[in-house]
């Protein structure tokens, strides 16, 4: 859940977290990029499939006052992926994550069609996929939306 990335940026992967590291490895970036901008974690894809929710970098409700508040006030994006993973147990509603390339082209709903498949992130992943998926949370619990976006949907927040 968001690995860390200070200290890690430019280890190679037998120093850090990889896919090689167990059978499945899911990676859930809340807080993704580096120091600079407000992040602690690892922005890079290094697992069977890697989770964006709301883009990696930064989570609702944690940069009010700037990205620079989100490390101020405790790590507030980074904290984030252990309560998605908590919440997602129950299943209901669903972290339901869509294949795409970037958190870009996820907004611009150009990857509205599932391709290969849409993915639950959390406890209910599918191990049959891998790649690399996006999906918006709420800004409280309970987090997760349930449903797929439809084609063109537009974030409910920026962060």
């Amino acid at each position: 859940m968001d690995p860390a990335g200070p200290w890690f940026y430019n280890d190679p992967e037998s120093s850090r977290l990889d896919k090689s590291d167990a059978d499945f490895v899911q990676i859930i970036h809340t807080n993704g990029g580096g120091m600079l901008a407000g992040c602690v974690g690892l922005k890079d894809k290094i697992g069977h499939v890697d989770f964006f929710p709301n883009g990696g970098k930064h989570q609702p409700g944690c940069t009010i006052g700037g990205s620079w508040m989100d490390l101020l006030t405790g790590g507030c994006s980074h904290g984030k992926s252990h309560k998605y993973w908590i919440e997602s147990i129950n299943g209901t509603p669903a972290f339901v994550s869509q294949p795409c390339s970037d958190w870009t082209t996820y907004t611009k709903g150009v990857c509205n069609a599932c391709g290969q498949g849409c993915l639950n992130m959390g406890f209910h992943v599918d191990r049959s996929l891998e790649g690399t998926y996006y999906l918006t949370t709420n800004k409280h619990q309970p987090f997760a939306l349930g449903a797929v976006p439809s084609p063109r949907y537009q974030p409910h927040y920026r962060a």
